[in-house]
């Protein structure tokens, strides 16, 4: 089940987005919950945030999303001890859960600062406010806008992160990666027996472009 916290659009206009822009058909057998009366969900009020929890207890989602976190709260986003008191009790249920067997994500979904003069991608520590954003998350999905896709940079604590271009298939366009020239020398090449070390030499790449193209395989 997933449990959607939605502060910019009602249910009505998720679900027309999800059918015209994704194509997606949608069912109601319960797996989708969304909360999109955000007055409701004021994560800086400590009653709102326990209601919440116990919704979340009572519907068990693996995957609960925060959509835009600014819009949930009125605190001062500079303040790492306010932001942690919100954000803590969530990330504390979702540990709880894992470790008893049952995988569960909280994603928060936030803002990024402008970018710089020059600048054509986002780091981790553009995020704005508080730089401890990257220490209460075990993970983080960085996504920069490109001219006909999107770079999506995952960044993990405990696990190897990853780069990925992705076309994102809205509307009648398929979902898809985008494949470039050097992906597409590193697949002719590529097989079950080859060393991807040698490969990276013998293509002139780094061994970390040869495996992420090698994942798009």
């Amino acid at each position: 089940k997933v449990l959607y916290v939605s502060a910019e659009a009602r249910a009505g206009v998720m679900a027309n987005t999800a059918r015209k822009y994704l194509g997606v058909k949608l069912i109601a057998d319960g797996s989708l919950f969304i909360a999109d009366d955000a007055w409701q969900w004021r994560l800086d009020k400590p009653d709102c945030r326990k209601r919440l929890l116990d919704v979340m207890d009572e519907v068990q989602p693996v995957l609960t999303v925060f959509d835009p976190m600014r819009r949930l709260h009125a605190l001062d986003e500079n303040d790492s001890g306010a932001m942690s008191e919100m954000m803590y009790p969530f990330r504390q249920w979702a540990v709880n859960r894992s470790e008893n067997g049952q995988p569960t994500c909280v994603l928060w979904v936030h803002h990024m600062r402008k970018m710089k003069e020059g600048q054509t991608q986002y780091q981790a520590d553009d995020a704005r406010g508080t730089g401890d954003w990257i220490g209460m998350s075990d993970g983080m999905l960085v996504v920069t806008p490109q001219p006909h896709h999107w770079r999506i940079e995952a960044i993990f604590k405990l696990a190897e992160g990853w780069t990925r271009d992705l076309i994102l298939g809205l509307g009648n366009e398929a979902a898809r990666e985008v494949i470039t020239s050097e992906d597409r020398k590193v697949m002719e090449a590529y097989g079950p027996d080859v060393d991807m070390e040698a490969l990276a030499r013998i293509l002139k790449l780094t061994p970390g472009a040869v495996r992420e193209s090698v994942m798009k395989l």
